[in-house]
């Protein structure tokens, strides 16, 4: 994969003096832009989103530097966020699955079992039995979790889609990835039919 000033460059070549004021049009909305213009403005988020993830400093301090405008980049940060928020709310999982795997996987069965199967709004209050310190940083992990599962079905993805979402949305291991796509595989169609009583009771 490119890295992310490279497809950075790309986009400035293809974009001319006028690079920056299409930069920051593309991060509003891409509703006017051609298809390979799409798919260059595309590869940069990507190779950007990454970058992020990986933390690489050097990088990102390059792609600030070559676009000489700090408010541009603090609209590009801004914009990549707002893409990594589920990503941010998983670092607590993260961290958990790396000290103990089957705990993490014992938090993904209440998440199955007491927040997208069936819902017991107690399940909150079980944040210091994974060594969570606040219930509010165990509800973004279960939220995040749960939002993901339906956000799958919803999409009617298979169980390898499914896990790819997971993985790449949150980056937890591909072995817990794998875990949670197969709940979510078992339980596709209980999910599915909450979803469309859920759609239902809001149209109503």
């Amino acid at each position: 994969m490119r890295s992310s000033l490279e497809c950075l460059q790309e986009f400035i070549d293809k974009n001319g003096e006028e690079w920056q004021k299409r930069l920051s049009t593309c991060m509003k909305s891409d509703e006017e832009l051609s298809p390979d213009e799409r798919a260059c403005f595309q590869d940069f988020v990507e190779a950007y989103r990454e970058a992020v993830i990986a933390g690489k400093s050097d990088e990102l301090g390059a792609v600030k530097k070559r676009i000489a405008n700090d408010l541009l980049a603090d609209e590009l940060r801004e914009y990549i966020d707002q893409y990594l928020t589920g990503f941010y709310a998983a670092e607590p999982l993260r961290t958990l699955e790396v000290k103990d795997f089957d705990s993490a996987k014992k938090l993904a069965d209440l998440i199955f079992e007491e927040k997208i199967v069936r819902f017991n709004p107690a399940i909150y209050e079980k944040y210091a039995d994974f060594g969570f310190d606040a219930e509010q940083t165990f509800a973004s992990v279960v939220n995040v979790v749960a939002s993901l599962a339906e956000f799958t079905v919803e999409g009617n993805l298979q169980k390898k889609a499914i896990e790819e979402a997971v993985y790449t949305n949150i980056r937890i291991t591909r072995k817990l990835s794998s875990y949670i796509a197969e709940k979510t595989d078992r339980n596709f169609e209980q999910i599915r039919a909450g979803l469309i009583l859920r759609r239902l009771s809001e149209n109503n």
